[in-house]
């Protein structure tokens, strides 16, 4: 019996591992992009242009995170039993 759960368990850590370094990987690359903005404003001493480009990194990244949420929140059961289903001969 152990066994059966031992497999599982290891089954569903590899199934959200991926989206997990999905999303991970999609906000770091909203921080990244956002960080050259602002380096670019900072290097011509654009202040106003800092705290516009800050305040719309945080707009984005809550609206994604919201979205994100909303999808994965929907799709999780559906993509679960997907995975789990055993093939019918």
């Amino acid at each position: 019996m152990s066994g059966i759960l031992w497999g599982r368990t290891l089954g569903a850590v590899g199934l959200t591992s991926a989206m997990t370094w999905l999303l991970v990987n999609f906000c770091v690359g909203l921080g990244n992009g956002t960080n050259i903005v602002i380096s670019q404003y900072f290097g011509a001493g654009r202040k106003k242009s800092i705290e516009k480009a800050i305040g719309g990194a945080y707009a984005v990244a809550a609206a994604t995170a919201l979205v994100l949420t909303i999808i994965c929140f929907l799709a999780a059961g559906p993509v679960i039993e997907a995975f789990c289903r055993r093939r019918r001969r």
